[in-house]
């Protein structure tokens, strides 16, 4: 039996660890990349960084569609399987929502963008859909008030990682039972979903949908929202009643700009160290 893991970050590196520390493996091992791996650890583990420490071989897409006996793992990988193209193979995924919902793409922002008070993770099969496969099993997530789509993000790597390593032993001997998904309530979002090329706050809403949007947007390591080009880090929905239009700024002090809403005024902080904002 050959096993691969496909994709980035934490949760690929925590599920090959514990397939390549496993006792009892049958099985060799490899793994493919996806496109911006930088073999180095960041904020997140790299797959290569720790496959190549390991002596465990990288393999590009193509030579791995003629292995036989192959179990395959999509770590948060780029790339969508075309499964018809393996000769030999059983294939695994992570997605970072509660499936039906939320298929596709941004799945740590747009639960928060649209006031979800749950998300989670779903291990499933790959079929030729995206995101459409048989479900294995499911584990839910409570989104705070405050969670931001990196605490979102954060999380749902943890569960999803404790949810492989739960149900490692049943997918290797390819024992797991699994249901089709249901019909109602499936949502999906493209690529085109959102912007993050030029994220834009929409200040003509409720001072809720304000400080969903910040907190939808908030991830430091890659941009933080921003107001009248300042960064943005965090709101906080005053007692207030708006007085003037939405979107007028009422006050600003060196932490924070208070500006007008449909319904209540919101406080937005700047970050506590503007200096490590990207973008």
């Amino acid at each position: 039996m050959f096993v691969c893991v496909a994709g980035k970050n934490d949760i690929s590196v925590n599920v090959l660890q514990t397939l390549f520390e496993k006792k009892d493996k049958n099985y060799e091992l490899g793994i493919i990349c996806n496109q911006n791996e930088t073999g180095k650890d960041s904020w997140q583990k790299s797959l290569r960084f720790y496959a190549r420490k390991c002596g465990i071989r990288e393999y590009t897409l193509q030579e791995i569609y003629q292995m036989k006996e192959l179990v395959f793992f999509s770590m948060e990988f780029d790339q969508i399987l075309k499964p018809e193209r393996f000769i030999d193979a059983r294939f695994y995924n992570i997605h970072f929502s509660l499936l039906p919902k939320y298929r596709g793409m941004y799945t740590s922002a747009l639960p928060i963008l649209y006031g979800e008070k749950q998300s989670g993770v779903t291990l499933h099969r790959i079929d030729r859909g995206i995101d459409t496969g048989d479900i294995i099993a499911q584990k839910v997530i409570e989104i705070g008030e405050e969670d931001t789509s990196r605490d979102l993000y954060l999380e749902c790597i943890e569960k999803g990682t404790q949810l492989v390593i739960e149900y490692m032993d049943v997918l290797l001997k390819g024992t797991e039972s699994a249901i089709p998904q249901e019909k109602l309530g499936a949502t999906y979002f493209g690529r085109n979903a959102i912007d993050y090329s030029n994220l834009q706050i929409d200040l003509r809403k409720t001072a809720y949908q304000i400080k969903n949007q910040i907190r939808a947007f908030c991830f430091p390591e890659y941009q933080y929202p921003k107001v009248f080009g300042k960064d943005i880090e965090k709101a906080v929905i005053t007692n207030n009643k708006s007085l003037k239009a939405p979107g007028k700024v009422i006050m600003e002090e060196n932490d924070y700009m208070m500006i007008s809403t449909i319904d209540y005024d919101i406080k937005l902080y700047y970050p506590v160290n503007r200096s490590s904002s990207i973008r």
